[in-house]
């Protein structure tokens, strides 16, 4: 009886030292998954700033150019927006907030977060956003549906490794 009790408890420790190690190493895979995308943001807002600073710089260079300072100035609201879109995003995502479903139109959705699409894609993949009827009409939560559009479009990036290509999002 006793070598049995001592084996059960043998079995019980090892058990809870392997469960122990797993859950360690879920949330090291938590703290790799949040440190990508820091980086993946970071970048994401260096490439803003980069778009903001040259236009900036365009308009300091020919004050007096009345096209230039138009469509710089245009670019930099371009940018400034994504900026707010990618703010406002990471707010949801660090505060989660209970579901809201709406009546809301697929295309137009994957219309308006185009451009951050587009910065996820990468330069060397070509993004196409494609609306096949504008009878698109679901009851959804907006944020929700961006978070799986910024998904599939993440998944597809990665599946090409880094190989140019190209990726299409169409809503039927």
């Amino acid at each position: 009886f006793a070598c049995s009790v001592a084996d059960m408890l043998g079995s019980l420790a090892e058990q809870a030292t392997r469960l122990e190690l797993v859950a360690a190493l879920h949330q090291h895979q938590k703290m790799e998954a949040l440190g990508r995308l820091a980086g993946d943001v970071a970048h994401d807002f260096q490439n803003l700033l980069s778009v903001v600073l040259i236009h900036a710089a365009r308009i300091h260079a020919s004050p007096n150019d009345a096209a230039v300072a138009l469509e710089s100035s245009l670019e930099i609201q371009e940018a400034a927006e994504e900026g707010a879109l990618l703010t406002k995003r990471l707010q949801a995502f660090a505060e989660p907030q209970r579901s809201q479903p709406q009546r809301i139109w697929l295309g137009e959705v994957a219309e308006r977060i185009e451009p951050i699409l587009s910065l996820l894609a990468k330069k060397s993949v070509q993004l196409s956003v494609r609306r096949e009827t504008s009878d698109d009409e679901v009851v959804a939560d907006p944020w929700q549906l961006e978070e799986v559009l910024l998904g599939l479009v993440t998944l597809a990036r990665d599946a090409l490794g880094g190989k140019s290509g190209r990726i299409s999002v169409i809503v039927r």
